[in-house]
């Protein structure tokens, strides 16, 4: 596969399923499968390089929520009990942080906002930040 059609993958599976990007990314099309094989071998720095000047902002925003949701199972297939209650164990819970500068408007006349400056991968750096505050380890 040549560069084109791989970043043509990578454009296509963001915004649709593995088997449309596989048939819009070439004329001759390629499997569902090759398309996932090939997002899920894809290797990221594993390094965080700090940048030497750090940028200041005004204000700093920062939302925390967590979002419920329902598992068809945990480790396979009927695997999920009812208790004696008649529930089933079958929730499951995500944390989520939001960390942006601010809110404006999507389009001039638009009643819909947008964050500004959203990065995606704070995350990760704010669970291990607080995971060191809480153990008294600032940095």
């Amino acid at each position: 596969m040549t560069e084109d059609v791989v970043a043509k993958i990578y454009e296509e599976s963001v915004e649709t399923s593995y088997r449309k990007a596989g048939v819009e990314s070439t004329p001759e099309g390629i499997t569902k499968q090759t398309v996932k094989n090939l997002l899920h071998n894809t290797q990221f720095p594993k390094s965080f390089q700090i940048p030497e000047k750090k940028k200041q902002v005004d204000y700093l925003y920062i939302d925390a929520d967590e979002d419920h949701y329902h598992l068809q199972f945990r480790e396979k297939l009927g695997d999920i009990k009812i208790d004696e209650n008649g529930r089933k164990n079958n929730g499951a819970m995500t944390k989520m942080i939001y960390v942006y500068e601010g809110i404006e408007p999507e389009a001039p006349r638009s009643k819909r906002n947008k964050l500004v400056n959203l990065p995606g991968y704070l995350y990760n750096i704010l669970v291990n930040f607080t995971l060191q505050s809480s153990r008294g380890n600032f940095s």
